[in-house]
Protein backbone atom coordinates (compact mmCIF):
# COMPACT_ATOMS: atom_id res chain seq x y z
CA UNK A 1 0.00 0.00 0.00
CA UNK A 2 1.12 3.36 -0.86
CA UNK A 3 0.72 6.66 1.25
CA UNK A 4 1.21 9.29 -1.45
CA UNK A 5 -0.71 12.26 -2.71
CA UNK A 6 0.04 14.06 -5.83
CA UNK A 7 -3.19 16.62 -5.63
CA UNK A 8 -4.45 17.91 -2.06
CA UNK A 9 -3.06 16.39 1.06
CA UNK A 10 -6.55 15.77 2.00
CA UNK A 11 -6.51 12.13 3.04
CA UNK A 12 -9.31 11.14 1.41
CA UNK A 13 -6.99 9.28 -1.01
CA UNK A 14 -4.51 5.92 -0.71
CA UNK A 15 -2.50 4.88 -3.30
CA UNK A 16 -2.89 0.84 -4.53
CA UNK A 17 0.15 -0.61 -6.69
CA UNK A 18 -1.24 -3.49 -8.64
CA UNK A 19 1.01 -6.53 -8.79
CA UNK A 20 2.27 -7.53 -12.26
CA UNK A 21 -0.97 -9.19 -14.10
CA UNK A 22 -3.82 -7.97 -11.66
CA UNK A 23 -6.63 -7.32 -13.43
CA UNK A 24 -10.50 -6.60 -12.47
CA UNK A 25 -13.33 -8.64 -13.21
CA UNK A 26 -16.06 -7.03 -15.57
CA UNK A 27 -19.72 -7.81 -16.41
CA UNK A 28 -21.62 -10.98 -15.91
CA UNK A 29 -19.11 -12.43 -17.95
CA UNK A 30 -16.83 -11.80 -15.97
CA UNK A 31 -14.24 -10.13 -18.60
CA UNK A 32 -10.90 -9.67 -16.87
CA UNK A 33 -9.12 -5.89 -17.37
CA UNK A 34 -5.50 -5.72 -17.32
CA UNK A 35 -4.37 -3.25 -14.31
CA UNK A 36 -2.00 -0.30 -15.06
CA UNK A 37 1.69 -0.61 -13.13
CA UNK A 38 1.01 2.55 -11.24
CA UNK A 39 -0.51 4.19 -7.72
CA UNK A 40 -3.87 3.83 -8.31
CA UNK A 41 -6.38 6.04 -6.08
CA UNK A 42 -8.61 4.30 -3.77
CA UNK A 43 -11.07 5.93 -1.02
CA UNK A 44 -9.32 5.69 2.46
CA UNK A 45 -12.70 4.32 3.75
CA UNK A 46 -12.14 1.25 1.16
CA UNK A 47 -8.89 0.48 2.90
CA UNK A 48 -9.07 -2.77 5.10
CA UNK A 49 -5.67 -3.85 6.76
CA UNK A 50 -3.93 -3.19 4.06
CA UNK A 51 -5.92 -5.62 1.90
CA UNK A 52 -6.20 -5.74 -1.78
CA UNK A 53 -9.03 -3.04 -2.86
CA UNK A 54 -11.97 -4.94 -4.33
CA UNK A 55 -12.79 -4.17 -7.71
CA UNK A 56 -15.87 -2.01 -6.90
CA UNK A 57 -13.17 0.34 -4.58
CA UNK A 58 -10.94 0.83 -7.40
CA UNK A 59 -13.57 1.94 -9.54
CA UNK A 60 -15.41 4.15 -7.06
CA UNK A 61 -11.91 5.45 -5.69
CA UNK A 62 -10.84 6.32 -9.14
CA UNK A 63 -14.09 7.93 -10.34
CA UNK A 64 -13.75 10.04 -7.17
CA UNK A 65 -10.52 10.90 -8.02
CA UNK A 66 -11.07 12.25 -11.37
CA UNK A 67 -13.94 14.27 -10.46
CA UNK A 68 -12.00 16.42 -7.39
CA UNK A 69 -9.00 16.52 -9.80
CA UNK A 70 -9.65 16.39 -13.28
CA UNK A 71 -6.01 17.61 -14.13
CA UNK A 72 -4.29 15.60 -11.87
CA UNK A 73 -1.08 13.31 -13.35
CA UNK A 74 -1.73 10.28 -15.50
CA UNK A 75 -5.12 11.37 -15.72
CA UNK A 76 -5.61 9.86 -19.20
CA UNK A 77 -4.73 5.90 -17.99
CA UNK A 78 -7.29 6.35 -15.05
CA UNK A 79 -10.59 7.52 -17.37
CA UNK A 80 -9.25 4.74 -19.86
CA UNK A 81 -9.62 2.35 -17.00
CA UNK A 82 -12.75 3.73 -16.03
CA UNK A 83 -14.17 3.51 -19.56
CA UNK A 84 -12.69 -0.24 -20.28
CA UNK A 85 -13.71 -1.32 -16.74
CA UNK A 86 -16.22 0.60 -15.56
CA UNK A 87 -18.39 2.58 -18.05
CA UNK A 88 -21.35 3.42 -15.89
CA UNK A 89 -19.45 5.83 -14.26
CA UNK A 90 -18.41 7.86 -17.23
CA UNK A 91 -21.76 7.44 -18.21
CA UNK A 92 -23.05 9.10 -15.06
CA UNK A 93 -20.39 11.68 -15.89
CA UNK A 94 -22.25 12.33 -19.07
CA UNK A 95 -25.78 12.55 -18.05
CA UNK A 96 -24.59 15.01 -15.58
CA UNK A 97 -23.20 17.42 -18.20
CA UNK A 98 -26.60 16.90 -20.30
CA UNK A 99 -28.36 17.76 -17.67
CA UNK A 100 -26.61 20.93 -16.24
CA UNK A 101 -26.27 21.82 -19.95
CA UNK A 102 -29.79 22.27 -19.91
CA UNK A 103 -30.97 24.78 -17.10
CA UNK A 104 -29.69 27.98 -16.24
CA UNK A 105 -26.39 27.25 -13.48
CA UNK A 106 -24.76 29.01 -10.82
CA UNK A 107 -20.88 28.66 -10.03
CA UNK A 108 -20.80 25.02 -8.30
CA UNK A 109 -22.96 23.45 -10.75
CA UNK A 110 -20.55 25.04 -13.65
CA UNK A 111 -17.74 23.15 -12.14
CA UNK A 112 -19.00 20.47 -11.89
CA UNK A 113 -19.90 20.92 -15.40
CA UNK A 114 -16.20 21.23 -16.31
CA UNK A 115 -14.82 18.66 -13.99
CA UNK A 116 -17.24 16.30 -16.25
CA UNK A 117 -16.25 17.74 -19.90
CA UNK A 118 -12.71 17.43 -18.49
CA UNK A 119 -12.51 13.89 -17.63
CA UNK A 120 -14.49 12.91 -21.30
CA UNK A 121 -11.76 14.96 -23.09
CA UNK A 122 -9.26 12.85 -21.56
CA UNK A 123 -10.54 9.86 -23.59
CA UNK A 124 -11.05 11.84 -26.54
CA UNK A 125 -9.09 14.95 -27.83
CA UNK A 126 -12.90 15.96 -30.22
CA UNK A 127 -12.86 20.03 -30.77
CA UNK A 128 -17.15 20.21 -29.63
CA UNK A 129 -15.48 18.75 -26.14
CA UNK A 130 -12.43 21.86 -26.24
CA UNK A 131 -15.08 24.26 -27.48
CA UNK A 132 -17.66 23.57 -24.51
CA UNK A 133 -15.02 23.98 -22.05
CA UNK A 134 -13.37 26.83 -23.42
CA UNK A 135 -17.35 28.20 -23.53
CA UNK A 136 -18.27 26.86 -19.76
CA UNK A 137 -14.73 28.97 -18.79
CA UNK A 138 -16.21 32.06 -20.66
CA UNK A 139 -19.31 31.81 -18.79
CA UNK A 140 -17.51 31.40 -15.62
CA UNK A 141 -15.01 34.64 -16.00
CA UNK A 142 -18.10 36.34 -16.64
CA UNK A 143 -20.42 35.40 -13.57
CA UNK A 144 -20.59 38.04 -10.93
CA UNK A 145 -19.43 36.11 -8.20
CA UNK A 146 -16.03 34.70 -10.31
CA UNK A 147 -14.82 38.32 -11.47
CA UNK A 148 -12.23 38.32 -9.01
CA UNK A 149 -10.62 35.50 -11.12
CA UNK A 150 -11.94 35.89 -14.35
CA UNK A 151 -8.27 36.19 -15.59
CA UNK A 152 -6.89 33.08 -14.96
CA UNK A 153 -10.52 31.46 -16.34
CA UNK A 154 -10.27 33.44 -19.32
CA UNK A 155 -6.93 32.65 -20.21
CA UNK A 156 -8.59 28.66 -19.43
CA UNK A 157 -11.25 29.35 -22.15
CA UNK A 158 -8.39 30.63 -24.70
CA UNK A 159 -6.62 27.73 -24.29
CA UNK A 160 -9.25 25.20 -24.80
CA UNK A 161 -10.82 27.14 -27.64
CA UNK A 162 -7.39 26.85 -29.54
CA UNK A 163 -7.18 23.27 -29.38
CA UNK A 164 -10.57 23.11 -30.55
CA UNK A 165 -9.25 24.84 -33.55
CA UNK A 166 -6.13 22.91 -33.92
CA UNK A 167 -8.91 20.03 -34.38
CA UNK A 168 -11.31 21.93 -36.55
CA UNK A 169 -9.69 25.45 -37.78
CA UNK A 170 -13.20 26.48 -39.55
CA UNK A 171 -15.76 26.31 -36.35
CA UNK A 172 -17.47 29.82 -36.69
CA UNK A 173 -18.88 29.68 -32.92
CA UNK A 174 -15.05 28.84 -31.80
CA UNK A 175 -13.58 31.38 -33.81
CA UNK A 176 -15.98 34.11 -32.15
CA UNK A 177 -16.00 33.17 -29.13
CA UNK A 178 -12.25 33.10 -29.35
CA UNK A 179 -11.97 36.51 -30.75
CA UNK A 180 -14.19 38.00 -27.70
CA UNK A 181 -11.52 37.43 -25.62
CA UNK A 182 -8.82 38.16 -27.62
CA UNK A 183 -10.38 41.58 -27.97
CA UNK A 184 -11.17 41.34 -23.79
CA UNK A 185 -7.14 41.10 -23.35
CA UNK A 186 -6.58 43.85 -25.97
CA UNK A 187 -5.46 41.81 -28.78
CA UNK A 188 -7.13 43.79 -31.04
CA UNK A 189 -5.50 42.32 -34.23
CA UNK A 190 -6.04 38.46 -33.72
CA UNK A 191 -9.69 39.58 -32.72
CA UNK A 192 -10.01 41.25 -35.97
CA UNK A 193 -8.60 38.21 -38.39
CA UNK A 194 -10.81 35.94 -36.28
CA UNK A 195 -14.24 37.75 -36.49
CA UNK A 196 -13.57 38.38 -40.04
CA UNK A 197 -12.80 34.26 -40.52
CA UNK A 198 -16.27 33.76 -38.65
CA UNK A 199 -17.64 36.01 -41.17
CA UNK A 200 -16.68 33.83 -43.86
CA UNK A 201 -18.21 30.96 -42.75
CA UNK A 202 -21.74 32.09 -42.04
CA UNK A 203 -24.55 33.62 -43.72
CA UNK A 204 -26.51 36.67 -43.41
CA UNK A 205 -26.76 38.10 -40.75
CA UNK A 206 -24.71 36.56 -38.60
CA UNK A 207 -22.12 37.45 -41.43
CA UNK A 208 -23.14 41.14 -41.01
CA UNK A 209 -22.84 41.07 -36.90
CA UNK A 210 -19.73 39.44 -36.93
CA UNK A 211 -17.78 41.70 -39.25
CA UNK A 212 -19.20 44.59 -37.34
CA UNK A 213 -17.48 43.37 -34.07
CA UNK A 214 -14.12 43.17 -36.45
CA UNK A 215 -14.55 46.70 -37.57
CA UNK A 216 -15.52 48.13 -34.07
CA UNK A 217 -12.44 46.22 -32.64
CA UNK A 218 -9.91 47.35 -35.40
CA UNK A 219 -11.39 51.16 -34.69
CA UNK A 220 -10.63 50.55 -30.77
CA UNK A 221 -7.98 52.32 -29.42
CA UNK A 222 -8.81 52.44 -25.58
CA UNK A 223 -5.14 52.43 -23.42
CA UNK A 224 -6.36 49.68 -21.89
CA UNK A 225 -7.88 46.13 -22.18
CA UNK A 226 -11.41 45.15 -21.01
CA UNK A 227 -10.01 42.58 -18.58
CA UNK A 228 -7.99 45.06 -16.53
CA UNK A 229 -11.25 46.99 -15.95
CA UNK A 230 -13.36 43.39 -15.23
CA UNK A 231 -10.59 42.79 -12.79
CA UNK A 232 -11.05 45.80 -10.81
CA UNK A 233 -14.76 45.33 -11.01
CA UNK A 234 -13.95 41.86 -9.28
CA UNK A 235 -11.71 43.79 -6.91
CA UNK A 236 -14.69 45.31 -5.60
CA UNK A 237 -16.09 42.64 -4.33
CA UNK A 238 -12.97 42.00 -2.25
CA UNK A 239 -13.27 45.50 -0.87
CA UNK A 240 -16.89 45.19 -0.14
CA UNK A 241 -16.51 42.13 1.44
CA UNK A 242 -13.77 43.87 4.18
CA UNK A 243 -16.08 46.42 4.43
CA UNK A 244 -13.95 49.10 1.96
CA UNK A 245 -17.10 50.91 0.79
CA UNK A 246 -15.26 53.62 0.40
CA UNK A 247 -13.05 52.28 -1.71
CA UNK A 248 -14.99 50.00 -3.77
CA UNK A 249 -17.97 52.94 -4.48
CA UNK A 250 -14.62 54.91 -6.02
CA UNK A 251 -13.81 52.03 -8.44
CA UNK A 252 -17.75 51.45 -9.46
CA UNK A 253 -18.13 54.83 -10.57
CA UNK A 254 -15.52 55.53 -12.34
CA UNK A 255 -16.21 51.87 -13.76
CA UNK A 256 -19.57 53.69 -14.60
CA UNK A 257 -18.43 56.42 -16.46
CA UNK A 258 -16.25 54.35 -18.36
CA UNK A 259 -19.43 52.59 -19.53
CA UNK A 260 -17.52 49.68 -21.02
CA UNK A 261 -18.19 46.59 -19.06
CA UNK A 262 -21.93 47.78 -18.82
CA UNK A 263 -21.30 48.04 -22.79
CA UNK A 264 -20.13 44.59 -22.98
CA UNK A 265 -21.93 43.00 -19.74
CA UNK A 266 -25.06 44.39 -18.85
CA UNK A 267 -25.73 43.08 -15.89
CA UNK A 268 -28.01 44.26 -12.92
CA UNK A 269 -25.56 43.27 -10.53
CA UNK A 270 -23.19 46.29 -11.16
CA UNK A 271 -25.80 48.41 -10.16
CA UNK A 272 -26.88 46.56 -7.08
CA UNK A 273 -23.34 47.08 -5.61
CA UNK A 274 -23.26 50.88 -6.65
CA UNK A 275 -26.57 50.84 -5.22
CA UNK A 276 -25.22 49.28 -1.83
CA UNK A 277 -21.67 50.78 -1.99
CA UNK A 278 -23.79 54.25 -2.00
CA UNK A 279 -26.27 53.58 0.97
CA UNK A 280 -23.44 52.18 2.84
CA UNK A 281 -21.48 55.98 1.99
CA UNK A 282 -24.88 57.18 3.21
CA UNK A 283 -25.81 58.67 -0.47
CA UNK A 284 -29.43 57.26 0.03
CA UNK A 285 -30.71 59.43 -3.18
CA UNK A 286 -28.08 58.17 -5.36
CA UNK A 287 -28.26 54.39 -4.24
CA UNK A 288 -32.02 54.61 -4.89
CA UNK A 289 -31.40 55.76 -8.96
CA UNK A 290 -28.80 52.55 -8.73
CA UNK A 291 -31.47 50.11 -7.90
CA UNK A 292 -34.02 51.16 -10.04
CA UNK A 293 -31.37 50.81 -12.98
CA UNK A 294 -30.44 47.67 -11.78
CA UNK A 295 -34.39 46.95 -11.65
CA UNK A 296 -34.49 48.06 -15.13
CA UNK A 297 -32.32 45.30 -16.44
CA UNK A 298 -34.19 42.65 -14.38
CA UNK A 299 -37.08 43.54 -12.81
CA UNK A 300 -37.51 40.14 -10.54
CA UNK A 301 -33.73 40.97 -8.92
CA UNK A 302 -34.33 40.60 -5.28
CA UNK A 303 -31.78 42.34 -3.72
CA UNK A 304 -32.42 45.58 -5.90
CA UNK A 305 -36.15 45.52 -5.10
CA UNK A 306 -35.18 44.84 -1.38
CA UNK A 307 -32.48 47.99 -1.16
CA UNK A 308 -35.10 50.09 -3.56
CA UNK A 309 -38.20 49.17 -0.68
CA UNK A 310 -36.06 49.95 1.72
CA UNK A 311 -34.77 53.73 0.99
CA UNK A 312 -38.45 54.44 -0.43
CA UNK A 313 -40.30 53.79 2.70
CA UNK A 314 -37.51 55.69 4.37
CA UNK A 315 -36.11 52.45 6.37
CA UNK A 316 -32.62 52.39 8.18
Amino acid sequence: MQAKFFNGNDGDFFFWTPEADDVVLVGPEQRAVPLPLRPLPVQAHAIQDGKRPDDDALGAGIYEYLRRYPDCEGGYELADLLQNAYPHYLMDIAAQVIMIEEKEVDAPFLRRKITGLKILALLEARPQLYYQLGRCYFEFATMFTELPDCRNHLLAAREYLQRALQLEADNPATLNLLAQIEAWFGMNAEAYRLWQQAATLVDEPTRSALLQRAAETQATSSESPLIDELEALGATLRLIGAGEFAQALEILERLQEQGRIMAELPTPEFYYLLGHCREKCTDSGQALVAYVQALELDPEFLLAQTGFDRLSRGAP
